[in-house]
């Protein structure tokens, strides 16, 4: 009986000690130099974001138990309804035009998004042409160009973090204006 193809590279493969030995040492070096680094980054940003987005809900919360007149009853489940809100409180004067980082955050949002649904392959992202803009301006995103995903630096996680503390300093500074 013949061997078929297959099984005939498979034997050679698990006879040849050197060539097992490189391939599995090479597979596990991409592993751990790219995946861990990756997931790290990907589960820090969103996190990030989900910290930003149910720290507006809480807020938001608040603000409906105060009863504060409001245009809008309805609170909402995303970031753009809680931004709604807020701006829907006829003394609290904000808005996202006036908030200096409401723009990094809804790239924030894009970047979520786009690891959520598509594990950051640019490619398969609603908002792909956005994302690659936020590349070309080199604000520590990068593409990876054998996977297609998005990578973000060190640099680029640190500002996304002063960035959320600042938009709630802003926020919280219309807050005081009540």
């Amino acid at each position: 009986m013949t061997d078929s193809f297959i099984e005939r590279k498979t034997s050679e493969f698990y006879s040849n000690k050197d060539l097992k030995q490189t391939f599995i040492g090479k597979a596990h070096a991409f592993r751990m130099e790219y995946w861990w680094p990756l997931a790290l980054q990907y589960s820090f940003l969103t996190l990030l974001y989900f910290t930003i987005e149910e720290r507006l809900r809480y807020l938001c919360k608040l603000i409906q138990k105060e009863n504060l007149s409001t245009q809008q009853r309805q609170i909402g489940k995303t970031l753009q309804d809680y931004m709604e809100f807020l701006e829907s409180i006829e003394d609290l004067l904000i808005s996202r035009e006036n908030l200096s980082n409401w723009q990094k955050i809804t790239d924030l949002a894009k970047i979520r998004n786009c690891i959520v649904h598509a594990f950051g392959r640019i490619e398969e992202c609603k908002h792909k042409k956005h994302l690659q803009n936020l590349i070309a301006k080199e604000t520590g995103l990068n593409l990876v160009e054998e996977t297609g995903q998005l990578m973000a630096s060190e640099h680029y996680c640190r500002e996304a973090v002063g960035t959320a503390l600042q938009f709630f300093q802003e926020v919280k500074s219309h807050l005081y204006s009540l």
